[in-house]
């Protein structure tokens, strides 16, 4: 294969010139399953009717799934030191590499500007809402958050909607215990989600 017009970065690596082994690549792996997505797999599993036991094996066979696709995707690359955009080449012909590498940058840049989205927006906002309104003893409870006036936090967070359905959640949810853990456990593990042409929540 003609490589004069090939950067450099594209050729294939020797193995002595290699800088990440296999230490650096299963951590690499490891990092790649802890992503925003995953916090919202606790109240999934109570939705589901998952116990404890059941989400933590659901959890670690999601990611082995995930680990074994990206290591047989990677094990060429890996091993011969062959850069990923080459390797389309060969189902996609040079020029046409270039159309699954721009879906890759997509996808990616999206998944990113999520997770950059969440830690600069909305991270920032629930501590300073814990800061300007739990810690004064504003809100302490979810009766607190079911009757406040929502012009008093706005400063905090400015869309209404989100605020009203706070309300709404918080008025529900502390009609079934006066313990506010006590009522989230009671809804979670009586929630349960109804499959069918048309997606709804019970409860």
């Amino acid at each position: 294969m003609e490589t004069s017009s090939v950067s450099k970065e594209l050729h294939p690596i020797k193995s002595e010139q290699k800088i990440i082994g296999t230490t650096g690549y299963t951590l690499m792996i490891l990092s790649m399953t802890i992503t925003t997505s995953i916090f919202f797999l606790g109240w999934i599993s109570q939705v589901l009717g998952l116990s404890l036991a059941q989400t933590i094996v659901a959890a670690f066979i999601g990611n082995a799934v995930v680990a074994i696709v990206m290591y047989l995707n990677g094990y060429v690359g890996v091993k011969e030191g062959i850069p990923f955009p080459i390797q389309l080449r060969t189902s996609f012909g040079t020029r046409g590499s270039i159309l699954p590498m721009v879906v890759r940058m997509i996808v990616d840049a999206v998944f990113t500007s999520i997770s950059l989205n969440y830690f600069t927006a909305v991270a920032p906002k629930v501590v300073e809402f814990n800061e300007r309104v739990v810690s004064k003893s504003k809100i302490t409870k979810l009766r607190d958050l079911a009757n406040i006036n929502i012009e008093e936090v706005t400063d905090v967070w400015k869309n209404k909607r989100s605020w009203v359905a706070a309300k709404e959640i918080a008025s529900y949810i502390s009609t079934i215990s006066y313990d506010d853990r006590e009522a989230l456990r009671i809804w979670a593990s009586n929630a349960r989600l109804k499959l069918g042409r048309r997606s709804t929540w019970e409860n």
